[in-house]
């Protein structure tokens, strides 16, 4: 006699059910219908060609599929990487009208980037977009602006803007709160000089080279939560116009302030609080700020090891400590 199960009132056979349970094991992961698309912009020419590029570090690779907003919808497997840049899977894709077109990309566990990709304008939706890597996700792209509500769900933003030469959009509205590392964010993002003055920076442990070569940053910074900032290096190098009061600033955390403020040609201090005691190394980091006029005679330098180029040789508005451990070429300490 063939069995029979009741599932909300209807009858249904005990070979019809087990076929429907098949049916669903045999479903991909995710379907379209339930995934949030990362939303991109691109402005295209006739006949332009752009790439996409995922990669995953998961044992089963993910289901992407892309819509490229001109009727042509691509759907691949993106390979499983051991590493960023190994055995990636790019797609290339050929607009042959002039325009201005969405780019959806409907993903889980398979990270992506643009870099190169100058015809990329504007982000409109992080999607589902789940964290493992965006450092240089916008590199050389044509990337202007964040239209997206909210940010990414990362705790790691290290490198997201990392030489998105073109990128200069007001991103003070993002959440911060759980962010660790901003290392090298807007590193070589030459124009950027956004609003990100009330972002909670009270977790961010990591910002080296953060502003670095930001050659136009000047932002209203000086009331961020620094306190547990302990890697700074090349914070602000070749930051050329930035010249914020950072006297609130407290980097007591930081032994290593190698160019800190390397080439900060506008800055003019205060400088931020730091345990001089715990400094060990120095090289570079008033190098090149022409502007800094600073009394540094009463630091302890017992500890500091390394201070070659502490500041420029021609530089006489810096009043140097004595130094045992290191030396300074050219330059006069006090006896």
């Amino acid at each position: 006699m063939k069995q029979k199960f009741i599932i909300h009132g209807i009858y249904i056979m005990k070979s019809t059910l087990s076929a429907l349970l098949f049916l669903l094991l045999s479903l991909p992961a995710h379907t379209n219908s339930n995934v949030i698309p990362f939303e991109t912009l691109w402005k295209v020419d006739n006949n332009e060609t752009v790439s996409i590029t995922t990669y995953n570090y998961l044992s089963t690779p993910p289901k992407v599929t892309i819509d490229w907003g001109d009727s042509h919808i691509e759907e691949f497997i993106s390979k499983q990487t051991r590493s960023l840049y190994e055995n990636e899977t790019v797609i290339k894709h050929t607009y042959i009208k002039k325009g201005v077109y969405k780019v959806k990309v409907y993903f889980i566990d398979s990270p992506v980037r643009f870099d190169n990709q100058t015809a990329l304008k504007s982000i409109l939706n992080w999607g589902n977009y789940s964290c493992y890597i965006v450092n240089g996700m916008f590199k050389n792209s044509g990337l202007e602006r964040v239209d997206a509500n909210g940010q990414p769900n990362c705790d790691d933003l290290s490198g997201m803007f990392r030489k998105a030469r073109h990128f200069n959009d007001d991103i003070n509205h993002w959440d911060m709160r759980k962010v660790t590392r901003i290392s090298a964010m807007f590193l070589g993002a030459e124009i950027f000089n956004g609003n990100i003055s009330d972002w909670d920076t009270s977790n961010i442990e990591y910002a080296s080279n953060a502003f670095k070569d930001a050659k136009l940053f000047n932002g209203k910074i000086s009331q961020w939560n620094t306190g547990n900032m302990s890697d700074v290096e090349y914070l602000f190098s070749g930051a050329e116009k930035f010249n914020q009061d950072l006297s609130q600033w407290d980097l007591t955390k930081v032994t290593n302030i190698d160019s800190l403020f390397y080439n900060a040609k506008s800055f003019k201090g205060p400088l931020p609080k730091l345990a001089i005691n715990n400094i060990t190394y120095a090289r570079n980091a008033f190098y090149g700020a022409s502007l800094l006029k600073v009394d540094l005679s009463d630091w302890s330098t017992n500890h500091i090891n390394y201070c070659y180029h502490l500041v420029n040789p021609e530089d006489n508005k810096i009043t140097l400590p004595s130094f045992k451990n290191c030396s300074i070429t050219g330059i006069k300490t006090t006896p």
